[in-house]
């Protein structure tokens, strides 16, 4: 008797499924801690299965002292490009060039990129060396094959972490491992940004029934809007919050929230039917300039803080069907974690968002509506995968406007999320 294999079938009641539209990642990392000691565990198609056994190795530094490291990389992009300033000719006033130039048609600034991806790449590659290459002789073989596959072909990357979150796009690797990076006029591409080269998620904690096609069951997408309009009068020359809704509205069902009161109650009753949900307004993850922030907070239009621990309280036994994607527009919107406490961001994924797309560091305000408008005039692309959309714009931004803040954009989860097609005839999706 022959008995074929269909690609659902059940097995304790879920089922078992294939999914033809996934791919295949060609690298997976699992970092996993055990009394602040981190170990890592590495497989895929870029590892060798030469039979000697899975690859594993063990960290030299605590996770403590990983996480100092990862707020020093954070720091750094935040002091050289978002904090950057230099005198405008002729004028007592400073400008600000890669948060006040941000415009698509200006000229580039190839001296000024020059300078800053070198310190940028210097930070990334200290990084990379403590996660890759301190460690046992398990770690260094990791960091090897690493090494030569990243160097050699775009890769798919999956990093498996439910307390360790990097801003892997931000790590480095030389395209020359012999390179040295601390002489000042040392050479670097940025093609060796991760962000720049490869396909990159974060998974945390398993969504079970998971699917990257985003679907809906009219003909327009519900869009739910996280918004601060204030914005619009502190940044009048560059609105960021008007134009976006704007653009939804054009395309989309949207639903415009500005208060505490009606972001929690989008929580209510289980979670909306919403296929986007995005967020416009201050962010705050990582306290800095003296805050002493007890944990996470945004705020909207009624300056009323919205916190972790709301976030919490609200999804409490509760967990997104389906999961929507979400967008944190703000600043620091891609930070899972400071070095001393969880972001909503964790919260949203572990109540099964789709992904989550976010900066890891502060953005300014024309960025985050040019970086969005762009974005989504892609994704609403039937088919158009979000980890392809995030690796394309921080190449097109880094090498057609000399700017690197696309490399600064994380994604957690869905890599090959995609909107699938509305079929019309049926009113159901594809």
């Amino acid at each position: 008797m022959i008995v074929s294999v269909r690609d659902t079938f059940e097995v304790d009641e879920l089922p078992i499924q294939s999914y033809p539209e996934n791919r295949r990642r060609t690298i997976n990392l699992f970092f996993s801690i055990h009394q602040e000691r981190l170990s890592l565990r590495a497989w895929g198609d870029a590892f060798p299965d030469d039979g000697g056994g899975g690859f594993h190795g063990q960290l030299q530094y605590s996770a403590p002292e990983i996480r100092a490291a990862i707020a020093a990389l954070r720091e750094a992009w935040q002091r050289h490009v978002i904090e950057r300033y230099e005198d405008r000719e002729g004028s007592l006033l400073r400008e600000f060039p890669f948060a006040d130039n941000w415009d698509l048609s200006t000229t580039a600034h190839p001296t000024r990129w020059k300078e800053v991806g070198l310190r940028l790449a210097r930070e990334g590659r200290q990084l990379y060396r403590l996660l890759f290459e301190a460690g046992d002789e398990g770690l260094r073989e990791i960091g090897r094959q690493l090494t030569a596959a990243l160097i050699a072909d775009e890769q798919i990357i999956a990093i498996h972490s439910e307390d360790l979150h990097v801003p892997w796009s931000m790590l480095y690797t030389p395209q020359q491992p012999a390179s040295n990076l601390e002489q000042p006029d040392a050479a670097w591409t940025p093609a060796g940004f991760w962000g720049y080269s490869h396909l990159l998620e974060q998974c945390v904690d398993r969504v079970r029934r998971f699917d990257s096609r985003i679907r809906s069951h009219t003909e327009r997408l519900a869009i739910g809007m996280n918004v601060d309009p204030r914005l619009d009068t502190q940044f009048k020359e560059h609105p960021c919050v008007a134009p976006m809704i704007e653009f939804f509205r054009d395309h989309t069902d949207v639903e415009v929230r500005e208060t505490r009161y009606q972001l929690a109650g989008s929580f209510e009753n289980g979670c909306r039917a919403e296929q986007i949900v995005y967020y416009a307004c201050h962010m705050t993850v990582s306290g800095r300039d003296g805050a002493n922030l007890s944990q996470a907070q945004l705020r909207l239009g009624d300056d009323e803080p919205v916190r972790t621990s709301d976030f919490q309280s609200w999804l409490a036994n509760k967990q997104f069907t389906p999961g929507p994607v979400v967008f944190a527009n703000g600043c620091q919107g891609g930070q899972l974690a400071s070095q001393f406490y969880s972001s909503f961001g964790a919260v949203l994924l572990r109540a099964g968002v789709n992904c989550l797309i976010g900066p890891q560091v502060d953005v300014p305000p024309l960025f985050a509506y040019e970086y969005a408008h762009r974005f989504f005039k892609e994704f609403l692309q039937h088919g158009t995968r979000i980890g392809d959309i995030v690796r394309n714009l921080a190449r097109d931004l880094a090498d057609g406007c000399e700017n690197p803040l696309g490399i600064a954009i994380s994604l957690y989860r869905g890599l090959d999320t995609h909107l699938a097609p509305y079929d019309a005839l049926t009113g159901v999706p594809e």
